[in-house]
């Protein structure tokens, strides 16, 4: 169970960060496209993005932090700048009152 869940969260993480990269490339400072128009996706950032939702979801919130990302690209680009920082604030904040709890049991 939690070798699916770990394949889960990779897929999903890598997935979720090649959409971000698609979807608003200026997020990862890459603007360039190819002659066909698609932006140009360089695989480094994709694998960092990635790396981020991972540790995220390993200190406690990266899981809803996943989906929750993934809706808002489908719902709408435009809101992604806006909301990007507002969840990753969200997660850590949860993520480190989480551990508080942890430890003080």
């Amino acid at each position: 169970m939690k070798a699916l869940l770990m394949v889960v969260v990779i897929i999903g993480s890598v997935f979720l960060g090649w959409n971000l990269a698609h979807v608003y490339p200026n997020f990862i400072g890459y603007n360039q496209t190819s002659a066909m128009g698609w932006p140009i996706l360089p695989v480094i950032s994709t694998i960092l993005i990635a790396a981020l939702f991972m540790v995220l979801f390993f200190i406690g919130f990266g899981l809803v932090l996943l989906f929750g990302s993934i809706g808002i690209i489908c719902l709408s680009a435009f809101t992604l700048p806006v909301w990007v920082p507002v969840l990753l604030i969200i997660a850590l904040i949860y993520a480190f009152s989480h551990r508080r709890d942890r430890e003080s049991r």
